[in-house]
């Protein structure tokens, strides 16, 4: 069988590189939108898939939602060391507040209006003596396929801090990261008055990116429903089909570092290291590709190691790749999906492949912060944060939301939702 494991990396890095590219890339031509200031529906023929996070000014309007949700689900049985400790249904609730955007970011159009959020969630695990209970805390996106003038169907993407009560075999640290993703609907039951239902379907994961051992995560496939009230909107008058992105290479450099356990049996915490060097090209308004040069240090292989067995004289504390790099633009914030081949690698046990979930976020001018988890196929190496430069000066707004006669013009303090559904004669 270890014949085929190098096949089978290689055909899974094949597929999920193809497989990611066309989600992110294809057009949705048939995809409504609702304009908020116009009051009617109409038809977007140049809308993509994508989109993720909050961080973002919110002078472009004062639309707030408050969400109350009860959520029910279970943990799946994904590794050995988590079936024993699977008891009862997970059951918790969840608080958000979301903002709309309706004007202000060239993106905010791009992605079809979507809607950023920061939410805190509890959940009871259903085995609390060995489990315990869980409380995160997190920012997350809902980026509409449907967005109409009752009716939304979203992609829902999330990512934040988590509690865990209770350590155990799948998890060895009480603090850890957390990923949420799933799609959810928003039913708009009286207008007038801000009501509204809401239901999701998503999948939870909980991880400390193998910071401390054991690492095998819990995954916690989940259903909740509730309610949003709406208070009031106040939204800036905007301009729509901005111009796109200029479509030119992107040259950048990243250094990154972190740190991580190789087993429980040794409580000492490695040094990691990693420099990327790549070059990026958008592809549509919201995809952009690239290529990177990796440059790998682990300090937890050196030739006296014994566990975890298959480390065993393991020396080889540099490794390098190629990596072809896909990621989703949201203004200052990407999210992207790196998959790689390595081309000096001694460490047989981690394969020929390797992987990166990351994230960018814009800082001031070129300077970017990363954040990252490297993995071999479903195992992770290890957590890391770093700090980055681009060689390219980011594209301003081409336009001006709020037109030129209406700048000297103060908006109004308050408008209620009648008069953000209400349609022109």
């Amino acid at each position: 069988m270890k014949k085929f494991v190098p096949f089978f990396s290689l055909l899974l890095w094949l597929v999920s590189v193809v497989g990611l590219w066309l989600v992110s890339a294809v057009e949705l031509s048939a995809q409504y939108r609702y304009d908020p200031l116009r009051g009617s529906s109409f038809r977007a023929k140049n809308s993509f898939l994508g989109d993720l996070f909050p961080f973002g000014a919110r002078s472009e309007n004062t639309t707030v939602k408050y969400k109350l949700q009860y959520i029910q689900g279970k943990i799946l049985p994904h590794s050995d060391k988590v079936k024993p400790l699977i008891g009862d249904y997970v059951r918790g609730g969840e608080f958000a507040v979301e903002f709309p955007h309706y004007g202000g970011e060239t993106w905010y159009y791009y992605y079809n209006y979507p809607t950023t959020a920061w939410a805190l969630l509890f959940l009871d695990l259903g085995n609390w003596d060995k489990l315990g209970g869980a409380a995160a805390f997190y920012p997350y996106l809902n980026l509409p396929l449907v967005n109409l003038q009752r009716f939304s169907f979203n992609i829902k993407m999330g990512a934040g801090v988590a509690y865990i009560t209770e350590k155990n075999t799948a998890i060895g640290s009480n603090f850890n990261g957390f990923l949420s993703l799933g799609t959810n609907f928003e039913l708009l039951l009286m207008k007038h008055r801000g009501i509204s239902l809401t239901a999701d379907a998503a999948l939870n994961h909980f991880s400390n990116g193998s910071i401390t051992k054991p690492n095998a995560g819990l995954n916690i496939f989940n259903l909740s429903a509730g309610i949003k009230y709406i208070p009031y909107i106040m939204p800036a008058p905007m301009r729509y089909k901005p111009s796109g992105r200029q479509k030119n290479w992107e040259p950048e450099v990243a250094l990154a570092a972190g740190m991580n356990e190789q087993n429980y049996t040794d409580p000492h915490k490695y040094l990691n290291m990693s420099l990327a060097l790549g070059c990026y090209r958008p592809l549509t308004n919201r995809y952009r590709i690239g290529l990177n040069l990796d440059v790998f240090f682990n300090n937890a292989f050196y030739a006296e190691r014994t566990l975890p067995e298959y480390y065993a004289g393991e020396s080889s504390k540099i490794r390098a790749g190629f990596s072809l790099c896909n990621e989703l633009m949201f203004g200052d914030l990407s999210l992207g999906f790196n998959a790689g081949v390595y081309m000096i690698n001694r460490i047989e046990h981690d394969g020929i492949t390797y992987f990166k979930l990351l994230a960018k976020y814009r800082v001031y001018d070129r300077i970017f912060v990363t954040a990252a988890v490297k993995t071999h196929l479903q195992v992770a190496e290890c957590a890391e944060i770093g700090v980055g430069y681009t060689f390219v000066t980011p594209e301003k707004t081409p336009f001006s939301w709020i037109p030129e006669k209406q700048k000297a013009q103060k908006p109004p303090l308050k408008y209620r939702m009648k008069h953000l559904f209400k349609r022109k004669k």
